[in-house]
């Protein structure tokens, strides 16, 4: 039975050496990457991913017009190589309202032509991303016209499954994306959102009681409150775990003893490993969880494993 990857953000989740070569480039290793002084965003590790991004990835991206579809083919290729037979992943929309149809359908029939060369196989999933310093205004208006596609495309229809939630975490309250995140559950999408990976359990219960996601992407603070984790555990919320990511940002120490993760998982709370972004961090689902195996008991990591495959 394959991996189902619920955290991945479809144009970072190419293995590195796969993307410098459908791009012609090299880029550098983001976990020895260090942001020029006074780029890096409030929130350290967010600053250094997104200092990356502009610095080495996006000068890359603009000399190609079909940057898209090589981004996915990348992604795709990852996830079919470390045996994920469902794959949900996000990308960003909202930047650009206005964008014209022609331009808007030529991205998403890029992706879904990728899909059908590339991996059909492979069950696609995607995500609408939406970031926090965003107008929340804009990015309702592009998740209509998603949903308006969705209509007249029975393709597209069938991939688009849920909106995400992200970027860095004190950019804007819950409540300013309360209306996109009633208007995906109205038509019928999977509500995720990124919280807790650098903020307290207390916004991590405060998010949720405001959007009611039916998942989190990371919630690793969530570690830090029983009470939190009870109310987790309570509802059924899922989270989509990257505790190689974590490390890397330096989200969370994960030397602590107990791990974090065992606290979650004693708490009775639902989660799964993720890769995130697999561009920057090179840790496969797979890889995830070999790096919680001196945690848990063969038993215990059987049942983790189990989770990564049906929920």
């Amino acid at each position: 039975m394959g991996w189902h990857e619920h955290h991945a953000h479809l144009f970072l989740s190419g293995a590195r050496e796969r993307v410098e070569e459908l791009f012609a480039a090299h880029l550098p290793d983001f976990q020895t990457f260090e942001p020029p002084q006074g780029t890096a965003d409030p929130q350290t590790g967010i600053g250094r991913l997104n200092a990356w991004i502009r610095n080495f990835f996006v000068p890359i991206l603009v000399q190609y017009p079909d940057w898209t579809a090589l981004c996915t083919q990348a992604a795709l290729e990852q996830a079919v190589k470390d045996g994920v037979s469902r794959f949900e992943a996000s990308f960003n929309v909202g930047r650009d309202p206005d964008v014209s149809e022609e331009k808007f359908e030529k991205v998403l029939c890029g992706i879904m032509q990728v899909h059908a060369q590339t991996a059909p196989e492979l069950e696609l999933r995607i995500d609408l991303g939406f970031e926090r310093p965003i107008s929340p205004e804009n990015q309702l208006l592009c998740l209509k016209k998603h949903l308006r596609f969705a209509e007249k495309s029975p393709q597209w229809a069938k991939l688009l499954y849920g909106i995400d939630l992200y970027d860095v975490e004190d950019a804007a309250e819950p409540e300013a994306f309360r209306e996109v995140f009633e208007t995906a559950r109205n038509a019928g999408l999977r509500r995720k959102v990124h919280v807790g990976e650098f903020g307290t359990p207390e916004e991590i219960r405060h998010t949720v009681e405001v959007l009611e996601p039916d998942e989190i992407q990371h919630g690793i603070h969530a570690a830090g409150s029983p009470d939190v984790l009870k109310f987790l555990a309570d509802r059924g919320t899922i989270l989509n775990l990257a505790p190689a990511s974590n490390r890397i940002l330096g989200a969370m120490d994960l030397s602590q003893k107990p791990h974090p993760i065992r606290k979650i998982f004693d708490a009775g709370v639902r989660f799964t490993l993720s890769s995130d972004d697999f561009l920057l961090f090179g840790a496969s689902i797979s890889d995830q969880l070999k790096e919680l195996t001196p945690w848990f008991s063969d038993l215990e990591i059987t049942q983790i494993r189990q989770n990564c495959q049906t929920f």
